[in-house]
């Protein structure tokens, strides 16, 4: 799973916009609960794509989905969803993961 440019995308394009398909889980049983509701394949994938928030768990089902983790990010996450410089075509867009530490 990754998104590639299939053209340029000048730096400062706002590229999608965050958190409109999130959802914060802040007991563990509400994840649990969530999970059963769905099938096994995508169970794997929720699983695969939540991450550790310091008052719950949380997973987003947006295009920020299909980004990489990057050590060179191309994106700012969260809020501000934009490129930081030119993507030229057939460039990965990666983001940096730490971002979403303590959301």
């Amino acid at each position: 799973r990754s998104i590639y440019a299939a053209e340029l995308i000048p730096k400062g394009t706002k590229f999608y916009k965050s958190g409109v398909a999130c959802v914060r889980f802040i007991k563990e049983s509400g994840l649990t609960n969530y999970l059963r509701l769905l099938p096994h394949d995508l169970q794997c994938d929720i699983l695969l794509w939540a991450w550790a928030t310091s008052s719950g768990a949380m997973v987003c089902l947006d295009e920020g989905s299909y980004i990489n983790h990057g050590e060179k990010p191309e994106l700012i996450t969260h809020s501000s969803t934009t490129t930081l410089r030119d993507i030229q075509p057939g460039e990965e867009l990666l983001e940096d993961y730490g971002k979403f530490i303590n959301t």
